[in-house]
């Protein structure tokens, strides 16, 4: 006679991470040993596509073996590495003198990116946003609209790793009176 080796369900568990944050352990449950057989039993490891960037990454089999007692019924799933929030605030203030618009001019190092991982960065190449309203004031509210093509990536940074911010507003902005010149009409009587 021959003994024919057991079925053994292995399904692996579905797993997420940030980009940047440390991959989680590829870990799965099991169903199906006999007796008094066990996970102890267990060697190998699952494994996954290579890669560190945000996207969805398979979780195969791998080495993972229960013995010659067992074949392995496998379901995979994913590891799931989802882009990383980035914020974005205003800085240093923004002065231009009453032209009867709310237009608002920045210049790159008028905005701070924060929540990129080590060694990453970008710069915002937009200039263009408003005022909260064309008259003058001090400490007034500048807001702009963003558009991924308004991120400039440093180095290798990859954006797509990233939530990118569509907005940002703060009260950096000034509008000073314009200058008015009065010239008087010269008269005469008769």
């Amino acid at each position: 006679g021959s003994i024919t080796p057991a079925t053994l369900t292995v399904t692996a568990d579905a797993l997420s991470s940030v980009y940047g944050d440390t991959i989680p352990t590829l870990t799965f449950t099991s169903l199906g040993f006999v007796s008094t057989d066990s996970a102890s039993l267990f060697t190998g490891s699952l494994n996954r596509a290579s890669g560190l960037d945000a996207t969805r990454y398979g979780i195969g089999l791998g080495t993972l073996s229960a013995g010659n007692n067992y074949v392995i019924n496998y379901t995979g799933a994913d590891l799931v590495i989802t882009p990383r929030l980035l914020s974005v605030a205003l800085t240093n203030n923004i002065t231009r003198t009453y032209d009867g618009t709310s237009t608002a001019t920045l210049a790159a190092d008028n905005y701070v990116l924060s929540g990129f991982v080590d060694g990453e960065g970008s710069s915002i190449t937009r200039t263009q946003g408003v005022y909260d309203s064309k008259d003058v004031g001090t400490d007034k509210m500048v807001t702009f609209s963003l558009q991924p093509s308004d991120f400039s990536a440093s180095g290798a940074t990859r954006l797509s790793n990233y939530v990118l911010p569509t907005t940002v507003t703060g009260n950096i902005g000034s509008i000073t009176p314009a200058t008015l010149t009065v010239t008087a009409d010269a008269l005469s009587s008769v």
